[in-house]
């Protein structure tokens, strides 16, 4: 007798095979179905009884360091006792917003009882003197120098001349632009040699790197300027070479041009 190992009877009738499939895909739905409808059961049973052990009773607040904790409190002692589902994250977000510092909130519930309140922060790209010392944010505000930054490098705004807003009220465009620009130019290393950005008469801002008599002069697309300038930096440094350099031109994009001192300009 001679044996065929490939036969049917041997393999199993293959046809069946994408019945059982779909039998097994319909089951699996019909499983995730009622456990949908469980747990929507469950919620509605859960928000029209409002049992007590779901008041809230504890509130963690993480991210704070320049954001005024009183007022940080104020806010969210209100919300002790409320049913947790009840809880207003809109609401509560809107309120966060209008303090000082404040830039996003980010709010999760712990069940049964509890939230928890992420609080992240405008961060200073710059200081502003004038009369008295504020710090410029990334987001354009300025705000009174706190003793936290009073150590830390920061480059320096002079010659400022409007009338200074402190807080959430300040609305110069040319400021909110700077900030702007030194938010992008933070992720680059020639954010660490910039000293000082000073106004003219105009209202203009010049940025000065180095020695602080270096002018660094800055195109309308930033992200070229500032990509060549740093790279520019970056291989002076290799070269152990000094900024002495009258200006650093990278108004034109791909294109580095310097004036050294008592010397004629060269392009790179």
């Amino acid at each position: 007798m001679k044996w065929d190992p490939y036969e049917p009877h041997m393999l199993g009738d293959k046809s069946k095979r994408p019945i059982e499939i779909r039998r097994a895909i319909v089951r699996v739905f019909i499983l995730i179905t009622f456990f949908a409808i469980t747990c929507g059961f469950l919620m509605i049973v859960i928000n029209v009884w409002k049992p007590s052990s779901f008041n809230l009773t504890s509130i963690q607040c993480v991210g704070i360091q320049n954001s005024n904790k009183h007022e940080v409190e104020k806010v969210l002692k209100e919300l002790y006792g409320t049913y947790l589902f009840d809880v207003d994250y809109h609401q509560i977000e809107k309120k966060l917003l209008q303090l000082d510092w404040i830039q996003k909130v980010v709010i999760k519930r712990h069940l049964p009882d509890g939230l928890r309140v992420e609080i992240i922060e405008e961060y200073p790209v710059a200081s502003l003197v004038s009369e008295r010392t504020y710090l410029l944010t990334n987001l354009g505000n300025l705000y009174l120098l706190s003793t936290m930054y009073s150590k830390i490098d920061l480059p320096v705004i002079t010659n400022y001349s409007k009338t200074i807003h402190e807080g959430k009220n300040n609305f110069d465009i040319s400021i909110k632009r700077l900030a702007k620009l030194l938010s992008l130019m933070k992720s680059y290393e020639i954010y660490n040699d910039l000293v000082e950005i000073r106004y003219d008469q105009n209202h203009e801002p010049h940025f000065y790197i180095g020695n602080n008599e270096t002018e660094w002069l800055i195109g309308s697309n930033w992200v070229e300027s500032i990509s060549a300038t740093d790279a520019f930096v970056s291989q002076m440094k290799k070269m152990n070479q000094n900024l002495d350099f009258v200006y650093i031109d990278a108004i034109t994009p791909g294109f580095i041009s310097v004036r050294e001192k008592q010397d004629n300009p060269r392009g790179m």
